[in-house]
């Protein structure tokens, strides 16, 4: 995490110790973060969780108050608002979750620029293990809506260094 350039990655300790882990693989991934906290990607990502955060109150106040309305025009422009407050939280998630895909891919072409194709040879390797134990999403948006497959990125890294699809 991290916004103009300052900021944190937290690393266990063990995978700096992790003899079996290669050392163009661990700068790949160093490098990644580091790309989130130059660019800093955190900015937009709270600001689209603090709207979601705000139009779900709104939509849950508007339809407390429609079940609680007497009248009909009433109950008509709270089920009016339901649905508008509805559509922008659909809306918030779809480009939180474009959001979160743009940063991801940003982070890996910044990493194989800055680390060269080795790191990201070997992070493709372990990305495809994580596809072989049945994991598909890399990252996830509001609602545990998938952001990025792990297919999406191994895609992105074999255009970016040239490597041919596995068969």
């Amino acid at each position: 995490m991290g916004v103009g350039g300052v900021g944190v990655i937290f690393i266990e300790r063990g995978f700096f110790e992790d003899k079996r882990i290669l050392e163009e693989l661990k700068e790949f991934i160093i490098a990644h973060e580091l790309v989130h906290i130059v660019r800093s990607h955190v900015v937009p990502t709270i600001l689209a969780r603090m709207l979601f955060q705000s139009f779900s109150e709104a939509l849950r106040e508007t339809i407390d108050s429609v079940l609680k309305s007497k009248e009909l025009p009433e109950a008509v422009v709270g089920i009016a608002l339901s649905l508008f407050w509805l559509y922008g939280l659909l809306e918030l998630v779809k480009t939180d979750a474009e959001l979160i895909r743009a940063q991801e891919l940003e982070a890996d072409n910044l990493a194989v620029q800055l680390t060269s194709c080795n790191g990201a040879r070997y992070f493709i390797e372990l990305l495809r293990v994580l596809k072989e134990w049945g994991y598909d999403v890399s990252h996830e948006a509001l609602l545990g809506f998938p952001a990025l497959t792990i297919g999406e990125r191994i895609d992105n890294l074999q255009r970016l260094c040239s490597i041919p699809p596995s068969s």
